[in-house]
């Protein structure tokens, strides 16, 4: 134990640390006069190597500048990297979306034959229970009756013509989606994002869109029979020749709404939102 306070003391002497101005680093002591005569002090040659380093280090503005540089440099590599595996990963996902659809029009029953359970309808249950993205599915003509797809992501969608007979679309984001002439009878589209859909001749009867989000969707021809539409945005959305017969529209919004000239053939409420000038029959309890 004295001998090695006696160490710390004679190194102390040999060497202080500068505490005071970090700017302005004492030199090192020479190796000669760190050695002393003392064979055994060759044991802490790394240690007096490391001093020198820090010291010529913290003296020299061309080695501050250049690991300064060094750390600007690989800050920037870093951030171009991450934007290019970013990329990389974008691709990738797209890449696996095309095949993924691909596969799904692949295993797809041809409309011809509508009459049996389609072997997409689990596949495609899986891939919306994982929340893949399937925007832009291709499958008009399809038999999906009966399928479970709450929540999909079928944004542009192509479904025309699909049989989609009690389906569960609740939530699923269907912007843009083309479903012209599709069977949509008793099919569950409550919060459904219809806006700007092609849903022209669409048979909609008995389909339950509460709160459904139909702003700006073209329902030409479409038959509304006995559709629950309470809360519903149909905001601008083109109604010309449609059948809403008996049609719930409590609390819809039909604010801009297009050729809505069959406003009898439905029923509302006092939150109905109607074009200026119209009125609507109100509901009775059992509607």
């Amino acid at each position: 134990m004295e001998r090695y306070e006696r160490y710390n003391a004679r190194s102390e002497s040999l060497n202080p640390v500068n505490t005071v101005d970090p700017a302005n680093p004492v030199k090192p002591v020479p190796w000669p006069q760190f050695l002393s005569g003392r064979w055994h002090y060759w044991l802490l040659a790394p240690e007096w190597l490391c001093e020198w380093a820090l010291y010529v280090f913290q003296r020299s503005a061309f080695i501050k500048l250049f690991v300064s540089g060094g750390v600007a440099i690989a800050v920037v590599a870093g951030i171009w990297l991450f934007a290019f595996e970013s990329n990389d990963r974008d691709a990738d996902r797209a890449v696996r979306r095309a095949t993924m659809l691909a596969t799904l029009v692949q295993i797809a029953t041809p409309p011809s034959n509508n009459s049996k359970p389609n072997p997409v309808i689990p596949i495609l249950e899986t891939f919306v229970n994982q929340k893949m993205d399937i925007s832009g599915l291709p499958l008009p003509g399809v038999n999906l009756q009966g399928a479970n797809l709450k929540g999909a992501k079928l944004k542009g969608a192509d479904l025309e013509g699909a049989n989609l007979k009690g389906t569960d679309l609740e939530g699923a984001d269907l912007k843009g989606a083309v479903l012209k002439g599709a069977n949509l009878q008793g099919a569950n589209l409550k919060g459904a994002v219809l806006e700007g859909a092609d849903l022209r001749g669409t048979d909609l009867k008995g389909a339950d869109l509460k709160g459904a989000n139909l702003k700006g969707a073209d329902l030409k021809g479409a038959e509304l029979l006995w559709a629950f539409l309470q809360g519903a945005d149909l905001k601008g959305a083109d109604l010309k020749e449609a059948d809403l017969l008996w049609a719930n529209l409590k609390g819809a919004n039909l604010i801009g709404a297009k050729n809505f000239t069959q406003i009898y053939q439905a029923c509302g409420d006092k939150d109905t939102k109607l074009p200026k000038g119209l009125t609507i029959p109100m509901c009775t309890d059992k509607q």
